[in-house]
């Protein structure tokens, strides 16, 4: 049963696939390791917290990408993002 649960991410590896997504990421305010990445054609912003190197838990990864409009599809075992 490969794929049921989403394997553990790194902060790189959310800012990859938001990227891929066609996601841009806006100018940092201050200090702190949150980044904003806005897809304008849609009017969605994910926040995305940590380091690069750092590991995201499983419920804040399913938050940030239920913001970005994405669903975890354990058949295939990735990520897909749905269109509006």
């Amino acid at each position: 049963m490969t794929g049921a649960r989403p394997p553990m991410m790194k902060v790189r590896q959310v800012k990859k696939l938001l990227r891929q997504w066609g996601f841009e990421e806006l100018p940092r305010r201050g200090k702190g390791d949150h980044s904003m990445f806005r897809l304008k054609s849609e009017g969605r912003t994910v926040i995305v917290a940590g380091s690069p190197g750092n590991e995201v838990r499983r419920g804040m990864t399913f938050a940030m990408m239920k913001q970005a409009g994405a669903v975890w599809d354990a058949r295939r075992g990735k990520w897909t993002r749905r269109s509006r």
